[in-house]
């Protein structure tokens, strides 16, 4: 079964290379192009995955994270952040300390096939944690 990534992009340019490129690569992409739009799609869809820009509207990448903490969803997703800055600018922001074991930093411009790249990777630790958790039960 492939991937469900929801991309929550500003920018609906990006949004929309980005969105044509997974698809492109058998993911099954839905998009969202406020924080409102994010929370809904999360709540109403399941996404496997979640690409987040830092500056989205309407409460930006903060405050998605932080309602999805609120609903105890953090645990549960994925995310991959991305930012038109630096990486180090990133990690100074303390919502993107948390759970950084199932989270991937990206500085805006990356190629697409870096973006696959993170995809797989961050599924691959996530699904390695899920397993072990389940041993422990």
């Amino acid at each position: 079964m492939n991937a469900r990534i929801l991309l929550a992009e500003r920018d609906s340019q990006l949004r929309e290379y980005y969105r044509a490129y997974l698809d492109r690569h058998g993911f099954e992409v839905k998009t969202a192009s406020d924080g409102l739009d994010c929370l809904t799609k999360i709540r109403n869809s399941s996404p496997d995955l979640l690409i987040l820009d830092r500056d989205l509207l309407w409460g930006g990448s903060d405050g998605v994270l932080a309602c999805l903490n609120e609903d105890g969803l953090d645990s549960q997703l994925p995310v991959i952040l991305t930012a038109s800055c630096y990486p180090c600018d990133l990690r100074s922001s303390p919502a993107c300390l948390e759970r950084l074991s199932h989270r991937k930093l990206l500085s805006k411009p990356f190629h697409p096939r870096h973006l696959i790249e993170a995809i797989h990777s961050v599924i691959g630790r996530f699904s390695q944690g899920r397993h072990r958790i389940k041993e422990c039960v």
